[in-house]
């Protein structure tokens, strides 16, 4: 009858023990899935503002571009750094694409960069 009861109350600790150390390795993950997230988070908010500053300073100094020179600089860009970035020029819309930025021109002249205005710089 003791026997048995140890046997019981042995298979219930050790019950407890793996739950206990099961309950234990979830938290862990919680929180490190939580902490990764923040992390990546802050980053994407850090890269997101970085692009959007980069994207208003050359917004300011090409403002006055029309498309050929806009052109000339992305090709020189291109050349420069040995990159292969696909340089499309739509006439129809009158938008330059450079990998996912877009140039969009009104009037000749350069007027928004994705999507942001140049004249509310």
């Amino acid at each position: 009858m003791k026997n048995k009861k140890i046997k019981v109350i042995h298979i219930l600790f050790t019950g407890f023990i793996v739950t206990f150390i099961s309950s234990i390795i979830l938290l862990y993950l919680l929180i490190d899935k939580s902490i990764s997230h923040t992390y990546l988070s802050a980053s994407y908010d850090s890269s997101n503002l970085n692009a959007k500053q980069i994207t208003k300073l050359l917004a300011y100094e090409w403002q006055s571009l029309n498309e050929s020179e806009l052109l000339e600089k992305l090709t020189n860009y291109n050349y420069s750094t040995k990159s292969k970035i696909l340089i499309k020029n739509n006439k129809e819309t009158n938008i330059v694409s450079f990998d996912q930025i877009k140039f969009i021109f009104e009037n000749g002249k350069l007027t928004y960069i994705n999507r942001i205005d140049i004249q509310k710089l």
